[in-house]
């Protein structure tokens, strides 16, 4: 078959002249699909639709995140309790001492067992009255109140006013009554302990004790005894029972030195031995009297 022929042919001339419209449709076609391609692509993909229980399951619970919250904390507690870089030491709080002028009160101060912390102690009496054991933040009669204890004196503070009360002046010739109360036999008599049974007292103080703390001041009490500043014992004062002291063979103002071998060398120490007495089967003490030291002993369970 020849071109010639191809060329006088009517159907042939007419599909040659359909050729270009039909190669135009393919290339838009193609162009169509090859942008719906770069649009798929480009084009960002739609977040899938998750069910209630789809979504709690696949989601961590509140409550292990926060077990996890806790325990990542306690570790880091735990680490920081470590001190691995050593402990920082706190500064000593110092006390600010306080200057007052003189009070006017009719107040003397017999003694102070001093100490920098809250546990000091003072000895006031009240014009006549005897002495009595004051803290700081304790109250007098009159509104005034312990501001501050000092080595030498006590801080009052009265209608918003600070005022002192001093330790009075006493001569170097003066010797302490009980110079010798703490140094075993040396300048005291021995004498041989006087038995007492004291069984009944004992079983009184215990019920009344148990029953109010408070009762055992009321009946005796004891109060430091100081000696040119210095504490030298607990001094012996009756109470509301004026004949106790004297059932066990005691006077109003004696003065314990001494509870079952122990000296007493500080209030707070002697008047916690006191309390623990009344567990005892059997105590033994020593008191001075008139620069006399005297031994006791009481039977509380016979």
């Amino acid at each position: 078959m020849s071109w010639n022929f191809l060329l006088q042919n009517g159907r042939y001339n007419a599909l040659l002249n359909r050729l270009p419209t039909l190669v135009t449709l393919l290339l838009v076609g193609f162009l169509a699909w090859q942008l719906a391609a770069w649009t798929l692509l480009l084009a960002p993909l739609p977040m899938p639709r998750l069910s209630a229980a789809t979504a709690s399951a696949n989601l961590p619970a509140t409550a292990d995140i926060q077990a996890d919250s806790r325990s990542d904390l306690l570790d880091a507690r735990q680490i920081a309790a470590l001190h691995l870089f050593g402990q920082v030491q706190a500064a000593p709080v110092l006390e600010t001492v306080v200057e007052a002028p003189e009070t006017r009160l009719n107040l003397r101060l017999a003694g102070i067992f001093y100490r920098q912390d809250s546990t000091a102690l003072a000895l006031i009496a009240e014009g006549s009255a005897p002495e009595q054991v004051y803290r700081e933040g304790d109250q007098l009669s009159g509104g005034v109140s312990v501001h501050q204890i000092q080595m030498d004196k006590v801080i009052l503070a009265r209608a918003g006013q600070l005022e002192a009360l001093s330790l009075p002046r006493e001569s170097n010739s003066r010797k302490p009554a009980v110079q010798a109360a703490s140094g075993g036999d040396g300048g005291f008599a021995s004498a041989a302990a006087e038995m007492i049974n004291a069984k009944a007292v004992a079983e009184l103080l215990r019920d009344q004790v148990a029953a109010n703390p408070a009762a055992l001041e009321q009946l005796a009490f004891a109060a430091p005894y100081m000696a040119q500043g210095q504490f030298a014992g607990l001094q012996l004062r009756q109470g509301r029972d004026r004949r106790l002291l004297g059932r066990l063979g005691l006077r109003n103002g004696d003065i314990l030195t001494e509870v079952n071998g122990s000296p007493v060398t500080d209030p707070i120490q002697g008047l916690t031995m006191l309390q623990n007495l009344f567990s005892e089967d059997q105590v033994q003490i020593k008191i001075l009297r008139n620069g006399r030291e005297i031994p006791f002993v009481f039977l509380l369970t016979q």
